[in-house]
C-alpha cells in the first residue's frame, strides 16, 4: 500500500506544478502555443494569405530579358590567334581572326618586337600582323600578343599563344668544295 500513496502523492504534485505553469483566464503568453487537436474533428492550421495590395497599385509584370542582338564591328571578346609562322629576312606573321571584322589601324607587340597590322581586302575579319622576330627559337615558344588600336596604349586584344619552332640551318651542297675559314690569320 505504501507505493500506491507513494504514486497518488507524485501524480498530485505533478498536477499542482503544472496548474502553477499555467497562466490564469484572459493572460497569455507569447512562448504558449495551443496544442494540435488529435482526431478527426481537427481543423487545419490558417493558411497565411498575402496582403492586397492598394487599388491603385498594379503588381508588377514579369519582364523578359532583351533578345541578344548581332552587334556590327570588330568583336575582339570573341578573337583569337588564327596562325602564326615565321617569314623571310627574319619576321613573325601573326594573324588574328576578328568575328565582325575588323577596320582601322593596328600594332601588335610580342616579346620586345613591335608588329604592323594590316587587313586584306579578301579577309576583312582577319589582322595580319607582321615584324622582327623576338626570339631565335628552335622549339616553341609560349608568348602573349596584345593588339593596340592606333594612338592607344590599351591593348583591345591579349592572348597567350605558342610560336613554332624556326627552321634550322642546313648544309647545302656546292659544286665546287670552299673551305672553311680558320679563326687564324
Amino acid at each position: 500500500m505504501r507505493n500506491g500513496k507513494f504514486l497518488t502523492g507524485l501524480a498530485l504534485l505533478s498536477l499542482i506544478i503544472t496548474a502553477c505553469n499555467m497562466p490564469s483566464s484572459g493572460e497569455s503568453t507569447p512562448t504558449d502555443t495551443p496544442a494540435p487537436e488529435i482526431g478527426p474533428s481537427a481543423t487545419p492550421p490558417p493558411v497565411a494569405s498575402a496582403t492586397p495590395l492598394p487599388a491603385d497599385t498594379e503588381p508588377p509584370q514579369p519582364t523578359t530579358p532583351p533578345e541578344p542582338t548581332a552587334t556590327s564591328g570588330p568583336n575582339f571578346a570573341q578573337a583569337n590567334v588564327y596562325a602564326v609562322s615565321h617569314l623571310s629576312g627574319n619576321r613573325l606573321l601573326v594573324t588574328i581572326q576578328v568575328p565582325g571584322g575588323v577596320s582601322g589601324n593596328y600594332s601588335a607587340g610580342v616579346g620586345t618586337s613591335t608588329l604592323g597590322c594590316e587587313i586584306l581586302n579578301d579577309y576583312p575579319d582577319r589582322l595580319y600582323c607582321s615584324g622582327p622576330e623576338p626570339y631565335v627559337n628552335y622549339s616553341y615558344k609560349n608568348d602573349t600578343v596584345s593588339v593596340y588600336p592606333a594612338g592607344s596604349a590599351s591593348a583591345v586584344f591579349t592572348s597567350d599563344f605558342q610560336i613554332p619552332p624556326q627552321a634550322t640551318p642546313t648544309f647545302t651542297p656546292t659544286p665546287t668544295q670552299t673551305p672553311t675559314p680558320s679563326s687564324t690569320p
